[in-house]
C-alpha cells in the first residue's frame, strides 16, 4: 500500500500530461475523453459491440393472421395483370402473406429500462425483538461453549470467520427507500400490426315470425341499425348494412312455384347477422322489416292477419290465391310490417356471450306500405311500443293520412356479445369471404358479418388492410305523377343493374349485386318492393354492388323502372307473365365523375328517360325523350366503401398521379399533388395509411432530389394529420405510424439514388434546417432508418455485424455514420443549444403556443427519440461507429453550459444508452480483472470501457457541480438527474437476471470502478460528503442514490481484485473509502428519517419509534434533539406525549438522512424524572412497540394503515443497515487479512482511523441479531491478531471495544449476551497474556461500566451484573489461566466493579425525584476524582439528565466542568495535545474565562495528575485531546445559547477562540466571532427592553425521615423565570407524594408556613414535611456598584435573603398596625455559587437580621424610591415597567402605604419616635415626591397617544399624594415640593425637552 500523503499528486513525477489531466481534471467529462479519439485516430476508444448475441436483432418474415381461409382480394381481381400502379400496390399490400418486422429478442425483457424493485426486506429474517430470560444458567452454558471455541480458535484466518457473510447477503438497492421503481427510459410499446375496427359485436339470430294466420305467404325480412338520439339536433340515421333473411321454410311454397329463380347458396339463407359498432348506446335501435310476395292493393293482401283465426274455407281460398300470386309475382314483394327493438336499453352494454331470447310483440303496419328510413326513423317511439311522439313525422308524411296498424304476432330472435377475436364458425364477411373456422357442410347455417357505418367522418378509423370494394345504392324516391306513357305507372318497382356497356338495354348486368334472401351470391340485378297504386313510392332498400378494381368510364348503374300487373285479369291467356310488368321509364348515372373519381356519397337526383337510346352515356339530351321535361324525378342515395379508391380528392389525385407517373417514368408529374397534401381530409389519410406512405417511400427512392424534398415535406403533413384529434397531440408516437413501420415499410423496389436509408436521414436534416417544425416527427424517420438498415443487412446476410466477414466494405457504414453525426451535430447546434440553453428549468413544463411543435417539451421528445435512435443503431454499425455517435453527443451537448436544461437532456440521453440490452457487454468486459497503476486508472477505462466510464464521470460530475450550484434551486435540481441516472442504471443492472451471479456482478463493479475511486478522491479532496450532508446541499434523496451506488458496486468487487486495488492505493484513499462507508452506515441507520419524509401524523412515527423501544437497550435511552424534531413536525402535539416516546441514538446521534451529528453514543443515561417543569409523562411500556410491530407483521388487529407503512419502512431500514454492515465488514476483513503485519505497528493510520474505528462502528449500531453473530466472529480475529495495539501501545481501542462488550452483555437477547460475555472474557486473557496483568483492562471496565449505569435497563434488568458473574465462574473452570490471572478477575468484578452497582442502586431509590437524582450523581463523579475518565462521563451523564430536564444552564456547567477537566489532564498527561495552553499570557485568560463561566469550576484544576496514568491508559481516549474539548465547548455553547445566557457563551467562547488560533482554523474563527458579536447585539437589546427573565430562586427545608440526607436541611433552588412559588409548591409536593406511596395511598407530605419555627419533634413521624419561601439575590451596595448589569446582578450568586413580617409583643398580625409590624430578614448562603452543574444546592449559613416598625418603613420607602430611580434613569426607559413603579406610588386607591407611614410616623412625632428615624422618613418623603416627578415626566416622554388618559390619571394620584405629603413637611421659604409642569405641557400640547441626545433617540429608533 502506498504510503502517499493527501497532498501528493495522484499521478507521481512519471505521470505522463495527459494521465495528470485524466486524474485531476477529472471534473470534465470532455477533458476525460481525448479529442484525437473521437476524430478516430490512435488510440481510438474500445467499444466491443463483438458481445452482442448474433440473434439480438432480426428481421423476420411473421405470418399475417388472416381472419378469412383466403385472400380477401377476388380470384378475378388477381388474375388481372394490367391493373394501374397504385391499384398493384394496394392489391399486394392486401395479399401479403407476411410482415417484416424486427425483432429485438432481448429488448422487452432487458432493454426497456423499466424496472419495479422487489421489496426483499420482508424475505430478511433479521430479529430485533429479544425476549428477556433467565441469564444465570442459560449463558454461563452458551460461555462455556464459546470460550472453549475460542481457546482453538487463534490459527483461524478470514476465510473462517467470514464464510457465511457472503452467501447470506441480499441485494442492498432492492431495499432502498427512493428505488420502488424505475419509469421505463424505452417506453416504445410495441407496435401491434394493422388489423381491422375491432369494436362492439353482437349476433343477432332470427327465430320466427309468429302471426295469427300461417302458410299462406312467403315472407322476408331485414334488419338494420339505427341511431336515433333523444337529441333531435345530432347526427342520426342507419349506422349498419341491411341483413336480409328469411323465415319461411321452401316447403311451405310447393315445388311447383318459381319465387325468386336462380340457384339459393347458404349465404342467402342466414338467419344469423353480427353488428360491429363503436359502443353500445341506448340510441341504437334496431329496425326489423318484413315484406311479403306482392298481391296487390294492401288492405286486401294484409287485412286477415288482423282479424284472428279464418274459417277453413276462407284459408283456402286465401292459400290458393297465394300460390297464385307467388307464380305470378314471385319476384315483386310489397311491404308488411315494421318493428324495433332498442338493443341497449341502459346503454351499458348488458349483451352477455349466452344468447338472450327477445321476443317483439308490437308489429306495426304503416300507411301505404311506407317503410323508408325517414317515417321509420320518426316513427320509431310507436314501433318501440312507447307511445306517439306527436308531429314528428308530417315533414316526411305530407298530404297523407297517418295511419298505424297493429298487427297481431310477434317477432323471436336471440341476442348475444361476440368477445373480441372469438372464433365464430361459419361466418363470412360483408365480401361473402368465409371467415376461419369454416365448414363447408350442407348443414351449417351460415353467419354473415353486416358492415359498419359511420354518420360523420370517423376521427380514428383504421387502415385498410383487406380488399373491401362495395358500393351502396339507395333508391330513394320516384315521381311520376306527370307520367304520360302507354303504361299506368302507379305500381312502381326500379331495376338496378350495374353495366360496362351503353349499346342497349339488351346485354345484362354484371353479375356484382349482392343477392338477397334465398336468392345467389350475386346476381345481375334487383329490383325494389312495390307500393300499391302509388305513383310517388318511397323506397327502403339497399344493393350492394361489388365493384371492379379498374372502374372505367363506362362503369355505369342502369335505372329501369316498371309497373308491375297486380290483377290476374290483366294477364292474357296462354302468356304466362308476359304482361306482368311494363317498362315506364329509364334513368342512369355513370360511377366515375368527372375527375375520374368515384361519385361521392350522398344524394343524387336524376331526369327519368321514356325510353333507352342507343349509347345513351353520351347521348346528346335533346335527343332523349324524357318524362315531365327532363325534371330529376329519381333520387337515389350512395355510399362508397373501398380499400382501393379514395373518398379524398387530394389522396386519389395522387394516387392516379403516381400510376401515371410510375408509367411515364416521369416523377415530376407528382409534385403538384404531392404538394396538397396538407387539405387532405384526415379520415381517408388514415384509410390509405400504409398504401400512401408506400408511395411515398417509394417515390423518395427513385426521384429527384426535388421530388424527393416535396416527398418528405409531405410525409410531415402526412404526420400532422394522423396527429390531428388524437389527445397526445403534435409529435406523439402515434401507435399507427408506428404499426406501420414495424409491419408494413420496407425498403423502396427499383431503380433508387443510393442507400434509401442514408438518403432519407440526409433529406429529412435539410427538411429540418428549413421547416424545424417537422422536428417532433423525426421518429418516424428515425425509426424507417432502422428499419431500412436491418432490412440491407438482412437481404445481404451480414448479421450479426460485427462479427461477419462481408462488412469489410464499410462504404454504405462510413456514409451511415457521417449522416448521423452530421444530424447529431445538427440537432446540438440548431436545437438544443438555442432551444434548450436560454431557457430555465422553471419553464420546462409551459408553452404559450397549444400544440407548439417547438416547445420544451417537443425539444426532450425530440432527444428521447435521438437517443431510441442511436441506441437502435448499435447493433447494426460498427464499434467505432457506436463510439463517435455517442461521443458526438455527450461532448458538445452541454459545452460551457453545465447545468442547464442541455444538461438535463443530455441526462435522459445517456439514460436511453444505459438502457442497451447490451450495455455491459459493449464496455469490453476482460477475463481477468487487474488494477495496473492506480495513478492511471482513470485514463485506461476511459478509452477501454468508454460508455461505463461516461456514466461514472457524469454521475461525479453531478455530485461537484451540485456542491457549487447549491443556491441555484433550478439548476441544482437538473445536476441531481445525473447522480439519479448512475444510481437508476446501477439499480437496473442489479435486477437483471444475467448478472446474478457474483462473477457477472463482478464484471459490473469492476467497469464502474470509476465511480467508487472519483468519490473517493472528491471526499479526499473536497470532502464532499461531509459537506453534503451537513450542509444539506445535497438532498437526502441524492445522498442515499450516491452512498448506495457506492456500496453496491463495493459489495460486488471481486474480492481478490479489491484486495489489489488497496493494497496498491495510498494510505489517504483506504481512510476515505473506509470513511464513505462509515457515512453509509451512518445514514441508513435504522429509525433515521428524511426531513421530506417527515410524517405528516405523529401518531404514525410514534408507532415506527415504539417499534423500536427495545432497542434502548442499544443505546442512550433519551435523546432531547430527537424530542425537539418530534415537536416541530406537529405543534399541537402534547410535548409530554412527544417526550414519552424512546428513540434509539442509532449509533451517530443523528435525527435524520443527511445530518452529521456526532454525538458519543454509550454515556451514562439519565433518568428522566417522573414530574419536572414539563411534566413528563412516563416511558413507554417496555416491548409495546415490539407488540405493534408484531400485530404489523401478523396482520394483528386495528394497525392503521400508516402505521403498517411506517412499520414496513422500519424493516426494510433494518434489512438495509444490515446489508450494508456485511458489506462494511467484509471490506474490512480483506483488510486486516492482507495488512496483518503492518496493522500492528504502533500508530499505524489504517489501524487507527480503519480497523479500530470501522468496528466500533459497526458495534454502535442497532445491528440484527444475525449480524452480530458475524460481528464477534471478527472481533475474535481482531482481538488474536491484533492484540499489541489493543493492549501494549498507547491507544484507547481497548477503552472503546471493552464499552461496547459490556453494553452488549445487558442486550435481552441470551445469544447476544453470550458471545459478548466470551468475548469480553477473551479480552481479560489477552490482556493478561500480552502484559501479565490486568492494569488496562481494569481501568477501562470500570469506565466503561461507569458509561453504563445511567442506564434504567442496567439497573432493573441485572443482565449485565449476571454477566460479570458469569465470567468470574467460567474462570475457575478455565484451565489455561493461572490462579493470579483469577484473584484478579474476582477482585475486579467482585470488588471495584461492584462498587459502581452500588452507585446504580442510589439512583434507582430516587429515580422519582429529578433534584436528588442529579445531587446523587454529582456525588458519584465527584467520589472519581482520581480517575478523569469516569468522572467525564459521569459529568456528561449528569449534563444529559440536566438537559433532557431542561435545566439548561445546569446542563451548560456540567459541559464547563468536563471542560476543565480536559485541560488539566492533557496538560499533565498529553502535553504535545495542549498547545494552546503553552503561551505565557494565554494560559491566564483561558483560565479566567472558564471561571467567570463557572463559579465553582476551580475545584476541577487542583486534580493532580500522575504519570501512571499513563500506563494504566488513563485519559486514552480522544475525549481527552483537542478536539474532545473543541466538542464539550461546543456542547455548553449550544445549551447556553439556548437559555439566553449570551454573557456566560461569551467567556466560554474564548476557549474556542485561543484553540481555534491556535490550529489556525480561520474560518471557523471567523464564525465564533460572528457569534460573539451576535450574542453582544442580543444582550444590548436584551438590557435595552428588559425582556430577559432571569432565575428565580427558592429556600425549601425538608422535615422528615422520609427524605433521607436531606432531611432536616435547607436548600436554594434555582428555577426558571417564568416558574412561580406556587407552580414549585405543587409540583414538589405532587412530586413526594407519589415517592412516598406505598399500597396503592397516597404518601402523606404537607406544607409548613414560613413563620413556623417550632420543634420538629412535634412533627408526625408518618408524614413528609416541606417548608417553601422565595428568595431573592443579597446584593450590597459595594455588589450593586460593582454589578451595574442585569445579568450580573443574576449571577455567581451565593448569598440570598428572604423577609418575614413580625408583631410587636401581644399583637396580632392581622390587627396590628404599621408602628407595630416589623420584620425579619434572613440571609441564606449556599454552599456554591449559583450557577452550578445542580439547580439546587445546601445551605451552609443562615444569618437573621430584626428590624423595629420604623426601621421598616424606612426600608420600604428607600426601596420605592429606588424602584423608581432604575426606571428613569434607565438609557432606554421601559414604559411598561415604569407605569408599574408609578401605580403602585401615587395611585391612592391602589397604594395607601407611604401614606400612613408618612402620617403615623411623621405625624406622630420625634419624641415617640426618635428624631433621628423621623428626619430620615421627611428625607425619604421629598425625595420620594421629586422622584415620582422625575418618573412621570419620563414616561409622558415614552408613552404611546392611546395611554395618555392613564397618564393623567397618574398625574392627578401624584397631586394627591403631593397634597397630603405637604400637611406634614416643612420646605423653605419660596419653595414647593414639586410641579404641575408636566399637566399642563400634556393640555397644552407645547413640546417638551427631550432628556436624551438625539444620537441616542436614533439609536432608540433603530
Amino acid at each position: 500500500m502506498a504510503g502517499k500523503g493527501k497532498g501528493e499528486a495522484p499521478g507521481g513525477s512519471t505521470t505522463s500530461r495527459e494521465e495528470k489531466v485524466e486524474l485531476v481534471n477529472f471534473r470534465s467529462v470532455s477533458k476525460m475523453f481525448v479529442a484525437d479519439e473521437v476524430e478516430g485516430k490512435k488510440g481510438k476508444y474500445s467499444i466491443d459491440t463483438s458481445g452482442i448475441p448474433g440473434d439480438d436483432v432480426e428481421l423476420v418474415m411473421v405470418p399475417r393472421k388472416l381472419r378469412t381461409v383466403r385472400t380477401t382480394v377476388p380470384d378475378d381481381v388477381i388474375k388481372q395483370r394490367n391493373l394501374e400502379p397504385h391499384l398493384q400496390m394496394c392489391l399486394s399490400m392486401f395479399q401479403r402473406k407476411h410482415w417484416s418486422v424486427v425483432r429485438l429478442r432481448y429488448r422487452d425483457e432487458f432493454g426497456r429500462g423499466e424496472l419495479d424493485v422487489k421489496d426483499t426486506a420482508k424475505e430478511a429474517d433479521l430479529h430485533f425483538e429479544f425476549r428477556p430470560g433467565d441469564f444465570a444458567e442459560e449463558e454461563t452454558q452458551k460461555l462455556t461453549k464459546l470460550s472453549e471455541m475460542h481457546a482453538s480458535e487463534e490459527t483461524r484466518d478470514r476465510k473462517v470467520y467470514m464464510k457465511n457473510l457472503g452467501e447470506e447477503q441480499r441485494d442492498v438497492l432492492s431495499l432502498s427507500w427512493v428505488a420502488g421503481s424505475v419509469a421505463a427510459c424505452d417506453n416504445r410499446p410495441p407496435a401491434q400490426p394493422l388489423a381491422e375496427f375491432a369494436g362492439y359485436q353482437f349476433a343477432v339470430e332470427m327465430k320466427a315470425l309468429d302471426l295469427s294466420v300461417e302458410d299462406i305467404d312467403v315472407f322476408y325480412g331485414s334488419v338494420a341499425l339505427y341511431q336515433i338520439p333523444a337529441d333531435k339536433a345530432a347526427p342520426r340515421g342507419r349506422i349498419s348494412e341491411m341483413f336480409h333473411f328469411t323465415l319461411t321454410e321452401s316447403s311451405c311454397w310447393g315445388p311447383e312455384m318459381d319465387v325468386r329463380p336462380g340457384p339459393i347458396t347458404p349465404e342467402s339463407l342466414a338467419r344469423q347477422a353480427i353488428f360491429n359498432i363503436e359502443a353500445p348506446s341506448p340510441d341504437i335501435i334496431a329496425v326489423f322489416r318484413f315484406e311479403k310476395i306482392l298481391w296487390g292493393e294492401q288492405g286486401h293482401a294484409t287485412d286477415f292477419y288482423t282479424r284472428g283465426s279464418l274459417k277453413p274455407k276462407e284459408y283456402m281460398k286465401l292459400r290458393n290465391e297465394g300460390q297464385d300470386c307467388a307464380r305470378r309475382l314471385g319476384k315483386y314483394t310489397q311491404s308488411f310490417v315494421c318493428a324495433a327493438l332498442q338493443v341497449f336499453p341502459d346503454g351499458t352494454g348488458d349483451l352477455d356471450e349466452k344468447p338472450r331470447e327477445v321476443t317483439i310483440s308490437t308489429l306495426t303496419r304503416l300507411a301505404g306500405g311506407d317503410m323508408c328510413d325517414e317515417v321509420v326513423m320518426a316513427e320509431v317511439r310507436n314501433l318501440l311500443g312507447k307511445g306517439s311522439m306527436g308531429d314528428d313525422v308530417k315533414g316526411f308524411l305530407t298530404g297523407r293520412a297517418r295511419r298505424l296498424k297493429p298487427v297481431p304476432g310477434s317477432i323471436k330472435l336471440e341476442l348475444r356479445r361476440v368477445p373480441p377475436g372469438a372464433k365464430v364458425p361459419n361466418r363470412v364477411t360483408t365480401g361473402l369471404i368465409p371467415i376461419e373456422p369454416f365448414s363447408k357442410s350442407a348443414a351449417a347455417r351460415i353467419i354473415r358479418e353486416c358492415q359498419r357505418f359511420s354518420l360523420q367522418e370517423e376521427l380514428s378509423p383504421n387502415p385498410w388492410i383487406t380488399y373491401v370494394h362495395h358500393l351502396y345504392v339507395y333508391p330513394d324516391f320516384v315521381n311520376l305523377t306527370r307520367y304520360q306513357g302507354s303504361c299506368k305507372a302507379r305500381n312502381l318497382s326500379i331495376t338496378v343493374q350495374l353495366k360496362n356497356d351503353d349499346v342497349d338495354e339488351t346485354p345484362p348486368g354484371l353479375p356484382v349485386l349482392h343477392g338477397r334472401a334465398a336468392m345467389a351470391n350475386f346476381v345481375q340485378s334487383a329490383n325494389t318492393n312495390v307500393q300499391y297504386h302509388e305513383q310517388r313510392p318511397r323506397f327502403f332498400e339497399e344493393f350492394v354492388i361489388q365493384l371492379p378494381p379498374d372502374v372505367i368510364a363506362n362503369h355505369h348503374l342502369l335505372f329501369t323502372l316498371h309497373h308491375v300487373n297486380c290483377a290476374a285479369s290483366k294477364v292474357k291467356k296462354g302468356k304466362k307473365g308476359d304482361d306482368v310488368e311494363e317498362t315506364a321509364g329509364y334513368s342512369w348515372m355513370r360511377v366515375l365523375n368527372t375527375q375520374n373519381a368515384i361519385v361521392k356519397d350522398g344524394e343524387h337526383e336524376l331526369p327519368v328517360a321514356m325510353e333507352l337510346p342507343q349509347r345513351y352515356l353520351s347521348a346528346d339530351p335533346v335527343s332523349v325523350k324524357w318524362v315531365d321535361k327532363q325534371r330529376e324525378l329519381l333520387a337515389i342515395r350512395t355510399r362508397l366503401v373501398s380499400s382501393v379508391f379514395p373518398h379524398d380528392n387530394v389522396v386519389a389525385d395522387f394516387f392516379r398521379s403516381f400510376s401515371k407517373a410510375s408509367t411515364l417514368k416521369d416523377w415530376g408529374q407528382v409534385s403538384g399533388p404531392v404538394r396538397q397534401f396538407g387539405d387532405c381530409g384526415r379520415s381517408s389519410l388514415v384509410r390509405f395509411l400504409p398504401m400512401t406512405l408506400d408511395m411515398l417511400f417509394q417515390l423518395i427512392a427513385v426521384a429527384d432530389d426535388d421530388v424527393a424534398a416535396d416527398c418528405i415535406a409531405s410525409l410531415h403533413k402526412v404526420c400532422l394529420k394522423i396527429a390531428e384529434g388524437r389527445a397526445e397531440g403534435t409529435g406523439a408516437r402515434d401507435p399507427l405510424l408506428s404499426s406501420y413501420i414495424s409491419t408494413v415499410f420496407h425498403n423502396p423496389k427499383g431503380d433508387t439514388k443510393g442507400e434509401f436509408h442514408v438518403r432519407l436521414l440526409s433529406l429529412w436534416q435539410r427538411y429540418l434546417k428549413a421547416i424545424p417544425e417537422g422536428l417532433p416527427y423525426s421518429w418516424v424517420i428515425f425509426e424507417i432508418v432502422v428499419k431500412s438498415r436491418l432490412e440491407v443487412l438482412s437481404e445481404a446476410k451480414c448479421l450479426p455485424y460485427e462479427k461477419n466477414e462481408k462488412n469489410q466494405n464499410k462504404g454504405v457504414e462510413k456514409q451511415l455514420q457521417k449522416s448521423v453525426v452530421s444530424f447529431i451535430n445538427y440537432a446540438i447546434a440548431r436545437v438544443f443549444v438555442p432551444m434548450l440553453g436560454s431557457r430555465k428549468a422553471s419553464g420546462r413544463r409551459k408553452s404559450t403556443v397549444p400544440q407548439d411543435p417547438l416547445s420544451l417539451e417537443r425539444i426532450f421528445v425530440f432527444n428521447k427519440d435521438l437517443a431510441l435512435f442511436v441506441k437502435d443503431l448499435i447493433p447494426l454499425v460498427a464499434s467505432s461507429s457506436v463510439a463517435k455517435l455517442v461521443m458526438a453527443y455527450a461532448k458538445n451537448m452541454d459545452k460551457n453550459m453545465y447545468g442547464s436544461l442541455l444538461t438535463e437532456a443530455k441526462f435522459n440521453f445517456l439514460r436511453v444508452i444505459s438502457s442497451y440490452e447490451h450495455f455491459i457487454a459493449l464496455n469490453n468486459v476482460p477475463s481477468e480483472f487487474t488494477v495496473g497503476d492506480v495513478n492511471t486508472v482513470m485514463a485506461q477505462w476511459s478509452r477501454r470501457h468508454v460508455l461505463s466510464s461516461l456514466l461514472c464521470a457524469e454521475g461525479l460530475m453531478a455530485v461537484r457541480m451540485r456542491l457549487q450550484e447549491g443556491e441555484d434551486r433550478e439548476k441544482s435540481m437538473v445536476i441531481s438527474k445525473g447522480i439519479q441516472l448512475f444510481f437508476e442504471h446501477i439499480l437496473v443492472l442489479s435486477n437483471d437476471g444475467r448478472y446474478q451471479s457474483s462473477e457477472e456482478r463482478a464484471k459490473v463493479a469492476y467497469l464502474y470502478l470509476p465511480f467508487v475511486l472519483g468519490l473517493v478522491e472528491d471526499e479526499r479532496s473536497n470532502h464532499i460528503l461531509t459537506v453534503s450532508m451537513r450542509s444539506r446541499k445535497l438532498p437526502a434523496e441524492d445522498v442515499h442514490r450516491l452512498l448506495l451506488s457506492f456500496v453496491w458496486l463495493v459489495r460486488n468487487m471481486q474480492p481478490k481484485f479489491l484486495q489489489d486495488w488497496l493494497r496498491r492505493e495510498q494510505d489517504s484513499t483506504v481512510v476515505y473509502f473506509f470513511m464513505i462507508l462509515s457515512k453509509a452506515l451512518d445514514f441508513f441507520a435504522v429509525g433515521r428519517v428524511a426531513d421530506a419524509e417527515l410524517v405528516a401524523s405523529l401518531h404514525a412515527l410514534e408507532a415506527r419509534l415504539m417499534y423500536m423501544d427495545h432497542m434502548v437497550l442499544f443505546a442512550d435511552t433519551f435523546d432531547p434533539v430527537r424530542q425537539g424534531l418530534l415537536r416541530s413536525i406537529d405543534a399541537g402535539t402534547n410535548v409530554d406525549d412527544a417526550k414519552s416516546l424512546r428513540i434509539p441514538a442509532g449509533g451517530g446521534g443523528n435525527t435524520f438522512r443527511g445530518g452529521a451529528g456526532t454525538a458519543r453514543q454509550g454515556a451514562p443515561t439519565a433518568r428522566p424524572a417522573a414530574t419536572s417543569r414539563s411534566s413528563l409523562a412516563p416511558p413507554a411500556t417496555p416491548g409495546s412497540g415490539v407488540r405493534r410491530f408484531r400485530q404489523i407483521q401478523q396482520g394483528g388487529p386495528s394497525p392503521s394503515a400508516e402505521v403498517r407503512g411506517e412499520g414496513a419502512r422500519v424493516q426494510k431500514e433494518a434489512a438495509l443497515l444490515h446489508e450494508i454492515s456485511v458489506v462494511c465488514a467484509t471490506s474490512l476483513v480483506f483488510v486486516m487479512e492482507e495488512f496483518r503485519e503492518r496493522l500492528n505497528k504502533p500508530r499505524d493510520i489504517i489501524m487507527a482511523r480503519v480497523v479500530s474505528n470501522f468496528i466500533l462502528l459497526l458495534l454502535k449500531k442497532n445491528q440484527s441479531q444475525e449480524f452480530l453473530r458475524h460481528m464477534y466472529s471478527l472481533l475474535h480475529f481482531y482481538v488474536l491478531h491484533f492484540s499489541d495495539p489493543i493492549f501494549k501501545q498507547d491507544t484507547p481501542y481497548c477503552g472503546d471495544l471493552t464499552f461496547e462488550l459490556m453494553r452488549q452483555c445487558n442486550f435481552r437477547s441470551a445469544e447476544t449476551r453470550g458471545q459478548a460475555a466470551a468475548t469480553l472474557y477473551l479480552f481479560f486473557k489477552m490482556c493478561w497474556r500480552v502484559n501479565k496483568n490486568l492494569i488496562r483492562m481494569k481501568l477501562q471496565s470500570s469506565v466503561a461500566l461507569a458509561k453504563l449505569v445511567g442506564d434504567s435497563s442496567v439497573r432493573s434488568s441485572g443482565l449485565l451484573e449476571g454477566g460479570l458473574v458469569a465470567i468470574v465462574e467460567f474462570s475457575k473452570t478455565d484451565s489455561t489461566v493461572d490462579e493470579e490471572f483469577r484473584r484478579q478477575l474476582q477482585d475486579l468484578l467482585g470488588n471495584r466493579l461492584t462498587q459502581i452497582l452500588k452507585n446504580v442502586q442510589r439512583l434507582a431509590t430516587w429515580q422519582h425525584d429529578p433534584e436528588m437524582y442529579a445531587d446523587v450523581m454529582y456525588g458519584i463523579s465527584a467520589g472519581w476524582l482520581d480517575s478523569p475518565d469516569i468522572r467525564f462521563h459521569w459529568l456528561e451523564a449528569l449534563a444529559k439528565q440536566q438537559q433532557e430536564n431542561g435545566c439548561l444552564e445546569e446542563a451548560a456547567q456540567c459541559h464547563i466542568h468536563t471542560a476543565a477537566l480536559i485541560i488539566a489532564h492533557i496538560e499533565g498527561l498529553k502535553p504535545e495535545l495542549s498547545i494552546f495552553l503553552r503561551h505565557p499570557k494565554r494560559k491566564p485568560h483561558i483560565l479566567s474565562a472558564i471561571l467567570r463561566s463557572a463559579p465553582s469550576v476551580e475545584n476541577e484544576f487542583k486534580v493532580e495528575v500522575t504519570a501512571t496514568g499513563v500506563a494504566e491508559g488513563m485519559c486514552a481516549s480522544n475525549t481527552f485531546s483537542a478536539s474532545g474539548l473543541e466538542k464539550v465547548v461546543e456542547k455548553a455553547l449550544q445549551n447556553l445559547q439556548k437559555a439566553q445566557l449570551h454573557e456566560t457563551a461569551i467567556d466560554v467562547q474564548q476557549v474556542m477562540v485561543y484553540m481555534l488560533r491556535t490550529q489556525r482554523n480561520w474560518a471557523k474563527l471567523g464564525l465564533s466571532y460572528d457569534d460573539s458579536a451576535k450574542w453582544c447585539t442580543q444582550i444590548v437589546d436584551s438590557d435595552r427592553t428588559n425582556r430577559r427573565l432571569f432565575s428565580n430562586y427558592y429556600r425549601v427545608s425538608f422535615f422528615g425521615n422520609q427524605f433521607g440526607s436531606v432531611n432536616g436541611k435547607s436548600l436554594v433552588y434555582k428555577e426558571l423565570g417564568e416558574f412561580r412559588l406556587s407552580d414549585l409548591t405543587n409540583r414538589l409536593k405532587a412530586q413526594y407524594e407519589k415517592q412516598f406511596s406505598s399500597g396503592g395511598e397516597i404518601g402523606k407530605v404537607e406544607l409548613l408556613s414560613n413563620t413556623w419555627t417550632g420543634d420538629e419533634s412535634t412533627l408526625k413521624t408518618d408524614t413528609a414535611y416541606l417548608q417553601i419561601a422565595s428568595v431573592v439575590p443579597y446584593l450590597t451596595k459595594e455588589d450593586l456598584k460593582m454589578r451595574p448589569s442585569p445579568w450580573e446582578r443574576n449571577s455567581n450568586l451565593s448569598r440570598f435573603i428572604y423577609e418575614s413580617p413580625y408583631a410587636i409583643e401581644g399583637k396580632k398580625m392581622s390587627n396590628a398596625g404599621v408602628d407595630e409590624i416589623g420584620k425579619i430578614k434572613t440571609i441564606l448562603t449556599t454552599e456554591h455559587p449559583f450557577p452550578f452543574v445542580l439547580k439546587r444546592i445546601p445551605v451552609v449559613n443562615c444569618e437573621k437580621i430584626k428590624l423595629s416598625p420604623i426601621e421598616t418603613s424606612i426600608e420600604l420607602m428607600e426601596d420605592r424610591i429606588q424602584k423608581l430611580k432604575i426606571e428613569y434613569e434607565a438609557e432606554y426607559p421601559n414604559a411598561k415597567t415604569l407605569q408599574i413603579v408609578l401605580q403602585g406610588s401615587v395611585l391612592l386607591q391602589v397604594n395607601a402605604g407611604p401614606l400612613e407611614i408618612l402620617r403615623v410616623f411623621v405625624g406622630g412625632g420625634e419624641d415617640k419616635y426618635g428624631a433621628e428615624g423621623v428626619d430620615k422618613l421627611r428625607k425619604l418623603f421629598s425625595d420620594f415626591i421629586k422622584s415620582c416627578q422625575e418618573a412621570l415626566r419620563v414616561n409622558a416622554e415614552v408613552i404611546k397617544a392611546d395611554q395618555k388618559d392613564f397618564h393623567q390619571e397618574l398625574e392627578r394620584g401624584f397631586e394627591s399624594v403631593k397634597t397630603e405629603v405637604r400637611k406634614y413637611l416643612k420646605t423653605r421659604k419660596g419653595a414647593t415640593i414639586g410641579s404641575s409642569r408636566t399637566r399642563s405641557e400634556l393640555k397644552d400640547g407645547s413640546p417638551r425637552t427631550p432628556r436624551r441626545s438625539k444620537k441616542k433617540e436614533k439609536e432608540r429608533e433603530k
